[in-house]
């Protein structure tokens, strides 16, 4: 008997090893994913979200023409917001401050630590999560974050499938210019924009996919990896989405990974993420008494384990820093 219907997955698959790097870039979706893969490979061999969470196509890909030009629109896209903050309409709400310079500081290190990445990115992974975008009435920019400001001070509208694709064509030709041998991986969000309704999440959810695979079809070097169909036609239950009925939940953030892990790792990575995984449970554990016999017994033998650890990956490769573990 059969109780669940698995979704296949491309043939074509990146493989990632242990001198892999990852760029994700997108919505909340791609942040758990890429924290998982923060977790699994070699420490600094991942980057999620330099921008912050983005969920609409033309945001993201205004943030990579940035990072391919190496040049932020930084008059135009600092803005002195009602909460009496600085924000940017290409940033979410964690590079904000009460200071305009500070916002932009921030801004530009995060900026040229992700423009430095990309020079050596093995995958960039993209996560669209809508096809819905939000334009400020002042501004030739497409908002990333809307920043609580009043809805009257944007035009919204939802970007038809050959849009999307406009703007993602000549992209992907000037990445892999830039960094050839590099693949995309483009994945759409399981997340339930019910504020919608049903027929308007399924409708926003068909563009991008429609369009993720016009891309696929015309590139090489892209991939369509399935974590919407996952969740909703194998996984296929609410049990599988948080309280808030929209978001999926961390089980099934977890069984996605694991399909992800299965189809990209080569064996090697594997081991490495499997021995990571082992020691990051032993580093983020809180104990209920921490001056106890027990606890220091613990310790002992969880410095024992990490020092095994790096000598072993360090004698395949890896430097010091590549074999910390970040609790």
């Amino acid at each position: 008997m059969k109780l669940t219907t698995p979704v296949s997955l491309p043939e074509a698959a990146p493989q990632l090893s242990l001198s892999s790097h990852v760029l994700l870039m997108g919505s909340c979706f791609a942040e758990g994913v890429g924290q998982r893969l923060k977790d699994s490979l070699p420490e600094g061999h991942v980057m999620s979200n330099p921008f912050g969470v983005l969920y609409n196509p033309a945001s993201i890909a205004s943030a990579l023409g940035c990072l391919l030009d190496g040049k932020l629109p930084t008059d135009e896209m600092l803005f002195a917001g009602r909460d009496g903050l600085w924000h940017s309409w290409l940033h979410d709400g964690r590079f904000s401050a009460a200071d305009k310079t500070a916002c932009a500081e921030m801004i530009e290190r995060q900026f040229a630590a992700a423009c430095d990445f990309l020079d050596k990115a093995d995958l960039l992974c993209v996560t669209w999560g809508t096809s819905r975008f939000y334009q400020p009435l002042q501004s030739r920019l497409v908002a990333a974050n809307c920043h609580k400001m009043p809805a009257a001070t944007f035009q919204t509208a939802d970007a038809a499938p050959e849009e999307i694709v406009g703007d993602y064509m000549p992209l992907l030709r000037a990445l892999c210019v830039r960094r050839p041998g590099l693949r995309v991986v483009l994945t759409v969000s399981p997340y339930r924009y019910l504020k919608y309704g049903l027929h308007g999440s399924a409708l926003t959810k068909a563009r991008l996919l429609l369009a993720a695979d016009v891309l696929e079809q015309a590139h090489d070097a892209v991939c369509y990896f399935p974590a919407y169909e996952i969740v909703t036609d194998e996984l296929r239950d609410y049990r599988f989405y948080a309280a808030d009925m929209v978001h999926p939940s961390e089980v099934a953030a977890d069984y996605v990974f694991e399909r992800f892990k299965t189809w990209c790792f080569d064996s090697e990575l594997q081991a490495f993420a499997q021995d990571k995984a082992a020691l990051l449970r032993d580093h983020r554990h809180r104990p209920l008494h921490s001056d106890s016999p027990l606890y220091a017994e613990f310790l002992a033998g969880m410095d024992r384990r990490t020092a095994d650890f790096c000598t072993y990956w360090q004698n395949r490769g890896l430097n010091k820093d590549e074999t910390a573990i970040m609790a």
